[in-house]
């Protein structure tokens, strides 16, 4: 069996020395005492002091030595006990192969648990080699006898591999090994844990193919995207250039009905146009990205500002902030959110009133949460997940510009930076949009 607990031998040994021990200093000592008072004050004769002395020695030897048996007993008891309860939990433990091995490798034990996994009875391997139950590839690896060798040097190590069953059907397991101390704290063999993980393999393995799928139709998506947008971008260009030059040219020779539908076609254009560039921007997060570097987060709103500066000054708004903290990430993309929290801050107002913003930060555990506080118009509840989607609008284009691609643009870059953005918003009741990001 499987246990490196102390011999019930040694147990009584110890019991009885600290029991016997303090007596055999103490007796000694107490009746040199009285033999010395009673032979020098007369108390008693020389022969009523050596019968004194028998018969306290022999009364406290019985004391003594009934009280160490007692306790020895008691603690025999207990270590049978522990013992058998260990054994049990062990021979029963269905769930997992428990054995043991010698300092050779060779089973010394095999629970039921052993006998259920692999479909040896103890029979059949109690002596054998524990490369018995390894692949042909493994032993002619050495495997086997490398692992003895590390759990030698390591005392216990935990790996995973394959091992095979008395039908020969591999499976995928989980073991722990550990070194068996005897008494002298010299190595006598070790123990083996081991478990079935095969469904968890395969469920490992499938998750991680999807990942390696899903990572490749990510990238195709972005090539796509990039290359579509950039090839559509010329002739569209044209297209565009074209038909302005058609209402330029025979505005005053076209009837209104024909001036209109060269209009639309001028403004279907400009649209495109606008959504593919929003899209090449888009697809470009992910693999045209600048590497991380420590940043001031209070330049990039400076810099988002002077940017939107014209803006601000047609609206009238007022945009407030805290101090903002010191952060890593991508300078050009960072200031493409801030850039587009602010201007759809700005956007999304009542017209009878100023757009107000307020810019904060706060401080959690391992990253900044970065706010923007608006009075707007509000979103509701139900529409906050689809407002970051792609080309996912709330109003129509005549409501409010704009083609539906800067918020799903802003959660494309905090994703990569390996935040969250959200927005805590009531219909009229203006919107709070967060995003995290790491401190630096």
């Amino acid at each position: 069996m499987i246990f490196n607990s102390v011999p019930i031998h040694t147990s009584v040994t110890k019991t009885m020395l600290r029991w016997l021990l303090p007596p055999a200093l103490i007796l000694p000592t107490l009746l040199g005492v009285l033999l010395y008072l009673g032979e020098k004050h007369y108390f008693y004769s020389h022969e009523t002091t050596i019968i004194l002395f028998g018969l306290i020695t022999i009364l406290l030897c019985i004391l003594v030595i009934s009280t160490a048996a007692f306790a020895t007993y008691n603690a025999e008891r207990k270590l049978l006990k522990s013992e058998k309860l260990s054994r049990l939990l062990v021979e029963n433990r269905k769930d997992y192969a428990i054995f043991s091995l010698d300092n050779e490798g060779n089973v010394t034990s095999w629970n039921a648990g052993a006998e259920r996994l692999l479909g040896y009875t103890s029979e059949e391997v109690l002596g054998k080699s524990h490369s018995y139950f390894f692949s042909n590839e493994d032993k002619l690896k050495n495997k086997p006898n490398e692992l003895l060798e590390l759990v030698r040097k390591e005392k216990q190590i935990e790996y995973q591999g394959w091992r095979i069953k008395k039908n020969r059907e591999p499976f995928w397991a989980t073991m722990t090994m550990s070194v068996i101390l005897g008494k002298n704290n010299e190595m006598v063999g070790f123990t083996k844990l081991l478990r079935n993980s095969t469904l968890q393999k395969e469920a490992d393995d499938k998750m991680k193919e999807l990942i390696i799928r899903l990572e490749r139709s990510n990238k195709e998506l972005e090539r796509f995207a990039y290359i579509a947008s950039h090839d559509l971008q010329e002739p569209l260009r044209m297209v565009s250039s074209y038909t302005q030059l058609l209402a330029k040219k025979y505005k005053d020779k076209l009837d209104p009905e024909a001036q209109e539908f060269i209009n639309y076609a001028v403004d279907g254009a400009l649209r495109m146009q606008e959504l593919i560039i929003d899209l090449l921007s888009y697809s470009r997060i992910a693999t045209k990205g600048n590497p991380f570097v420590p940043l001031d987060s209070e330049l990039i709103l400076t810099q988002a500002l002077q940017n939107l500066s014209v803006t601000i000054q047609e609206t009238g708004a007022k945009i407030t902030h805290d101090k903002l903290p010191s952060v890593i990430g991508d300078n050009i993309q960072l200031l493409q959110v801030f850039q587009n929290l602010i201007s759809n801050a700005i956007k999304f107002h009542d017209k009878n009133t100023t757009p107000e913003i307020h810019i904060f930060a706060s401080e959690l555990s391992n990253e900044w949460c970065i706010c923007f506080k608006d009075n707007g118009i509000g979103i509701p509840p139900e529409s906050h997940e689809k407002i970051f989607l792609i080309f996912q609008r709330l109003h129509s284009r005549y409501e409010y510009s704009g083609t539906g691609v800067g918020l799903a643009i802003c959660k494309k870059i905090i994703d990569r930076h390996g935040g969250k953005i959200w927005v805590e918003s009531k219909p009229g009741e203006g919107a709070t949009f967060c995003f995290t990001i790491p401190k630096r």
